[in-house]
């Protein structure tokens, strides 16, 4: 016969279930718990322990064997004493006796029993379908601050190369045109002196220039000086063939006397040369656009406010730059800014 089932059935509904002349099973209430050795996760239950000082018979086991085998009180009283007696026997042998989902039994060296729970079964009603849990180790993930640091670094850098003032770009831009201007000047100005000198040459050879003739606007060399044919008329011949009336005639006569010298036959009309209007080459610059519909906008506005604005063309970048005025020579240019830095600021020079 085996007493294990009425051991389990007792625990489910009893705190102690002794076993006569053996020791007594008892069970704690616990809270959920868990097992470090075996990584498992208990719930909530009754925690068995065993007293082997309790060793008298409460009758407990002895009439839950009596109703389930169906005997006598006495017969079922028998039936306990001759299972322990063999399990003591068994124990001073060395075995150990295994008790289903309560437990093993076993003798140390100074002849104590002992008891170790096997935790399967909480044996408490209310927490009744739960089972232990298996908790499994996870691996942890080392940081890396070194690279961590690294990357830090590097953002700061990349922060710091891309804030770059603005005013300090135009200010370098004005330098750079400012060169290449001088060097522009450099190369003109021999250019001026030879036409100088070759004018001067050509006045003392073939005589000063008559009195009509107008030479302030020339720039380059003239030889078509020579190709020019003088149209000459007597004011006699002009008033006899000209188909004008008297009074006309007296009038053009008289207008023509008072033009000519006294003392000297009739003026040579000639036609003066027409050089080529100068180009305006250096431009007072009020702003640059990368959008040409705001740089047509910027010139309406600086012409009704009375500048002869115009657009000069794109710097390198593809800008449209809005002229303020533009001047033949440096010089002008120049006292304009002066005067013009009181109203904007940010103009500059510009030599094309």
């Amino acid at each position: 016969m085996s007493i294990e089932p009425y051991i389990k059935q007792l625990l489910w509904a009893h705190d102690c279930v002794i076993l006569p002349d053996f020791g007594g099973l008892v069970a704690n209430e616990s809270s959920a718990r868990l097992l470090v050795h075996q990584r498992r996760l208990l719930p909530p239950g009754k925690q068995l322990s065993f007293n082997p000082v309790l060793r008298n018979n409460d009758g407990l086991l002895t009439d839950a064997v009596r109703q389930g085998e169906g005997v006598s009180y006495n017969e079922a009283k028998r039936l306990v004493a001759d299972v322990l007696t063999s399990w003591k026997e068994r124990l001073q042998k060395g075995e150990r006796i295994r008790v289903d989902e309560v437990g093993r039994f076993y003798m140390n060296a100074a002849g104590k029993i002992l008891f170790e729970p096997s935790g399967e079964v909480h044996f408490a009603k209310s927490s009744f379908g739960l089972t232990p849990v298996v908790a499994v180790a996870r691996a942890r993930e080392i940081p890396q601050p070194v690279i961590t640091s690294v990357q830090e670094t590097k953002a700061v850098n990349i922060i710091e190369r891309s804030i770059t003032p603005q005013p300090e770009k135009k200010e370098i831009t004005v330098r750079r045109i400012r060169r290449i201007s001088d060097w522009k000047v450099a190369a003109v100005v021999p250019v001026f002196i030879v036409m100088g000198a070759f004018l001067a040459w050509t006045i003392s050879q073939f005589g000063s220039p008559q009195p009509g003739t107008d030479f302030s606007s020339l720039e380059m060399t003239v030889p078509q000086e020579d190709s020019v044919v003088p149209q000459t008329s007597s004011p006699e011949s002009d008033v006899t063939t000209a188909p004008v009336e008297d009074h006309q005639a007296e009038a053009v006569s008289d207008e023509k006397k008072e033009d000519a010298p006294p003392a000297q036959p009739a003026p040579v009309e000639s036609q003066p040369i027409q050089a080529p209007p100068k180009e305006n080459r250096f431009h007072l610059i009020g702003g640059c656009f990368r959008s040409k519909r705001n740089a047509e906008k910027k010139l309406k506005e600086l012409r009704k406010q009375g500048y002869d604005a115009s657009i000069a063309g794109q710097n390198e970048r593809g800008l449209y730059r809005v002229s303020l005025e533009g001047f033949t020579t440096r010089e002008a240019a120049e006292a304009r800014l002066e005067a013009l830095r009181a109203e904007h600021q940010s103009a500059w020079l510009l030599s094309l």
